[in-house]
């Protein structure tokens, strides 16, 4: 069980190494999605008395960092989901690759704090990180696409110009 690459392990579709890896993968993305609700601070009681004192009270900032974010990870999930649908294996650097993926999926929660607080607004820095994050993970995610290429595991591989 060797890829083009000489690795020692290659994990073919139906295995339940496979299934493993990538169930896993989408839970992650899902705990992810999750995390966003962490970022919305509960406003005070009197902020309740009518939807313009609760949004003034900041939640509605949040609630558009929530949203966006929301967004943006479901984003890499469907590309991610797109990309393993055409695995018919999966090998130990397409695992890693996934696993450098994921690790600035999970960051964005974290970046998201700092853009939907109404306070740190005007802070080019909060900006800067989400920013980031989010090229990082496309950069990342592109990768995963790359890596599974070159150890053989896409079903139909595209040319190499097409890809570039």
């Amino acid at each position: 069980m060797s890829t083009a690459t000489g690795t020692a392990h290659r994990y073919e579709r139906d295995s339940v190494e496979f299934a493993r890896t990538f169930a896993f993968l989408d839970a992650v993305y899902a705990i992810a999605l999750t995390l966003l609700v962490v970022n919305l601070d509960p406003p005070e009681a009197a902020a309740w008395q009518s939807l313009s004192t609760l949004l003034a009270s900041g939640l509605g900032w949040q609630l558009l960092g929530f949203g966006i974010s929301f967004a943006v990870i479901a984003v890499f999930w469907r590309a991610n989901h797109r990309i393993v649908a055409g695995f018919n294996a999966i090998t130990p650097a397409t695992i890693t690759a996934n696993l450098v993926a994921i690790a600035f999926v999970v960051l964005v929660p974290f970046s998201t704090q700092g853009v939907s607080d109404a306070e740190l607004a005007d802070e080019p820095l909060t900006v800067t990180v989400y920013a980031l994050n989010i090229s990082i993970a496309v950069l990342a995610q592109s990768a995963v696409f790359f890596v599974a290429r070159r150890d053989g595991v896409l079903r139909d591989p595209l040319p190499r110009a097409p890809t570039r």
